[in-house]
């Protein structure tokens, strides 16, 4: 099994002798203590961060000490403040999205056929419009 473990580090195995050697991790205990110490001597080889043989035990038992702890998050203490700010500026963004074209829309539809482009009304075109408007369809 050791040599199997030794060639699964080195990338020597095909696809069905690795996944072999994997499942065999998750049923031998020896073949787990074999694959730790071939990983420290790898670290060392390779001059990393060398830690101890049962870090990794120790740490998975600390941590199923751990109290599971079931809160709400805590406030931000300027966050209320600054989420207030965020929603009034897109609440006015979104007003003069709507509002601007509502506004150039109700200009356009108070203009008669007769205005200039501009929309500035005159006398003359006052008195054209009311005139327009005054006749009876025929």
């Amino acid at each position: 099994m050791k040599d199997r473990l030794s060639a699964l580090m080195d990338g020597e195995l095909d696809d069905r002798s690795a996944a072999e050697a994997i499942q065999a991790l998750g049923s031998d205990r020896e073949a787990v203590r074999a694959w730790r110490t071939y990983q420290l001597i790898s670290d060392a080889m390779r001059q990393s961060r060398v830690l101890s043989a049962d870090f990794t035990a120790r740490v998975a038992e600390r941590l199923k000490a751990e109290p599971t702890v079931l809160a709400p998050r805590a406030r931000v203490p300027g966050f209320q403040s600054d989420s207030r700010k965020w929603f009034a500026l897109s609440a006015a963004a979104s007003v003069a999205a709507v509002g601007v074209p509502c506004l150039r829309m109700a200009r356009l539809l108070r203009m008669s056929p007769r205005e200039p482009c501009g929309g500035k009304r005159t006398a003359s075109t006052n008195a054209r419009a009311s005139a327009a408007l005054a006749t009876p369809d025929s």
